[in-house]
């Protein structure tokens, strides 16, 4: 489970004097209500319920407190997902279906006209594992990594263009594409369609209805919303409407490029070593020219 795997789960759970056998008792009791109510609404209000009683039966005023709410949320869920997830799926199964036949309709257009040259793999193959994560912050972390994995990928792209110019800073184009947020919201339309997920709208309403503690993050709630509007244009575009949504972004110069990625770097979502690697790089070409014409 990224950053907290089963085995750390239980680990918090047992040092702050929970009982997992008991707990798992109280879960699988839930569990029974949560199958005969087949309502969304009311099974995430029952689910919501639960976590929050185990919570401030065990949390309090206990230092480490992220930590166990997040082993709290995360055993929880992982306990009821299977029961959980067929019902979404179920009561969302339309959306679910326009959004995948549409990745199967439109996967080979391109829609963010200023960077047709940028791959997107890293952010593909994460967002192609959502399904398979059981929690909120496995989810959570799965489509932060997807939306942080698109900047990480603009930035090579332009690490490749300075590499091309041979070093020498005048071959380097006066003024170089950057990504607004629109522009963002089009690349992350494209990496939804070669995901091709199957149940990307129930996913979100999974995060969306049980994620209290990640719903007041202002990086989650940043990446939500990205993922909300992405979904908007898939829902709005088809074949034939498709080459409308191409958009021209905004352009820099180089010292504004690197200034604002830097700024990116600041509020990162997550720290893989492929982002800090081209954080680095970036924050190494943003010195000065002068290091450039060295590459």
């Amino acid at each position: 489970m990224n950053e907290f795997s089963c085995k750390q789960i239980e680990q918090c759970l047992t040092e702050n004097l929970i009982d997992l056998n008991k707990l798992q008792s109280k879960c699988d009791k839930i569990k029974h209500r949560i199958l005969k109510n087949r309502k969304c609404e009311d099974v995430s209000e029952i689910v919501l319920q639960f976590i929050n009683d185990i919570k401030q039966k065990y949390v309090g005023e206990k230092a480490s407190k992220y930590k166990l709410v997040t082993s709290i949320e995360c055993y929880i869920l992982n306990q009821f997902h299977d029961a959980v997830a067929p019902i979404f799926y179920e009561a969302f199964k339309t959306e679910d279906e326009l959004i995948f036949q549409k990745c199967l309709s439109l996967q080979n257009v391109k829609f963010s006209h200023n960077f047709d040259h940028v791959q997107l793999p890293a952010s593909i193959v994460e967002l192609a594992s959502l399904d398979a994560h059981k929690t909120v912050h496995e989810k959570m972390a799965c489509m932060s990594a997807c939306y942080d994995f698109i900047f990480a990928d603009l930035k090579f792209a332009m690490v490749e263009l300075i590499a091309e110019s041979g070093g020498d800073c005048s071959e380097i184009p006066g003024n170089i594409p950057i990504a607004n947020n629109q522009d963002i919201v089009l690349l992350l339309v494209e990496v939804i369609l070669r995901a091709k997920c199957k149940h990307l709208y129930s996913n979100l309403y999974f995060v969306q209805s049980l994620g209290d503690l990640h719903l007041t993050d202002k990086d989650c709630e940043r990446v939500l919303l990205c993922f909300n509007e992405a979904i908007e244009v898939l829902t709005d575009i088809n074949e034939d409407s498709a080459g409308t949504f191409r958009k021209t972004c905004s352009e820099m110069d180089l010292k504004q490029y690197n200034n604002f990625m830097q700024e990116l770097d600041n509020s990162a979502i997550c720290n893989s070593f492929e982002r800090l690697s081209l954080t680095r790089i970036t924050r190494q070409i943003s010195k000065s020219y002068e290091y450039i014409g060295k590459l």
